[in-house]
């Protein structure tokens, strides 16, 4: 990526939190819009999935994951 920024932001929600993600990015190669948005929702979702999983874990007190 020639740029990349992103802005996350955590906030109450009823019953939970609600998080804001935001990003731009600039690749450094030219490729199809649908694409890079594609790819792009993919690996932000792979990301906060991780996110959610490492909290659940802590939340049960579980082993640390290697």
């Amino acid at each position: 990526m020639r740029q990349l920024d992103s802005v996350t932001r955590l906030g109450d929600a009823e019953g939970g939190t609600r998080i804001s993600y935001h990003v731009r990015a600039v690749p450094g190669f030219w490729f199809p819009d649908y694409v890079g948005e594609g790819l792009l929702r993919h690996e932000v979702r792979e990301q906060f999935e991780a996110i959610i999983k490492e909290v659940l874990r802590r939340q049960r007190g579980g082993a640390a994951a290697d």
